[in-house]
């Protein structure tokens, strides 16, 4: 958090699917060069002292989550599970910055006996989040996955209708952020776009994944503001973290 020249607070938030931490040694010393963060939100994390899942990939890090905490001494860790209490979102707020609320929401139901694999339970973390003079929410989703790519489904317009049902229980900023496992020009996207700025799009991002990711889908992850909030700078920096790009963006209250 910084002061603008117009004396405006200025919050600078990350969102990253961190693929496991497959690419660990990347992704630490990344994040370390990222303590500066105010806010940093994670998909994709192992963690919690846990037995690890029964579909742990050998290159995923199942202790990746304790390595973060390590990483982020000035920061606060909040743990979001999806699966068996071992996998799921993570949120790391600047300590110095007040967690006011924490919870977790289910945003779609996997079909029984299909909750295995990439085929599970989605969540959404919801952070009520208070930085100097001003209280946010921020909203820390992965999106569901179902074999078809990208595209629209009936799913996932359920889900997104969900996500939007909650982020609109609070007339407060929000920011809307992570790993939606959506391609730009969905019905899914522009309904969000009804009601938040998406930033991928207004800079014209021409993708979200790293070299590692060799599909033709070139987005999945994203970050919307909310009409209270103003971009100040938007980025998708092409390191080699993860199969995802890391999104980074500084914003303040309008």
């Amino acid at each position: 958090m910084h002061r603008s020249p117009g004396a405006r607070l200025v919050t600078k938030i990350l969102s990253l699917n961190i693929w496991g931490g497959r690419r660990l040694e990347s992704l630490l010393s990344y994040i370390d060069a990222m303590r500066d963060v105010d806010i940093i939100c994670l998909q994709e994390v192992f963690g919690l002292h846990v037995t690890p899942l029964a579909q742990l990939d050998a290159q995923d890090c199942a202790s990746v989550y304790d390595k973060l905490i390590e990483a982020l001494p000035d920061h606060q860790a909040l743990f979001c599970p999806i699966v068996d209490r071992s996998y799921g979102l993570a949120a790391f707020i600047k300590s110095k910055y007040s967690v006011l609320r924490h919870e977790r929401h289910i945003i779609h139901r996997c079909q029984p006996g299909s909750d295995h694999g990439l085929f599970h339970d989605r969540v959404l973390q919801l952070l009520d989040v208070a930085i100097g003079d001003q209280n946010m929410q921020v909203m820390n989703i992965h999106g569901l996955v179902n074999g078809h790519g990208k595209t629209d489904s009936s799913s996932r317009l359920k889900q997104t209708r969900a996500i939007l049902s909650i982020a609109g229980l609070e007339d407060k900023p929000t920011v809307l952020l992570g790993d939606f496992n959506l391609t730009l020009n969905t019905d899914c996207i522009a309904l969000i776009e009804r009601q938040f700025t998406n930033l991928v799009r207004q800079y014209s991002i021409q993708s979200t994944r790293s070299a590692f990711y060799s599909k033709p889908d070139r987005y999945a992850d994203y970050i919307f503001l909310s009409p209270q909030l103003r971009c100040i700078d938007f980025a998708v920096p092409d390191h080699d973290v993860s199969d995802h790009l890391p999104l980074l963006c500084s914003f303040t209250k309008d």
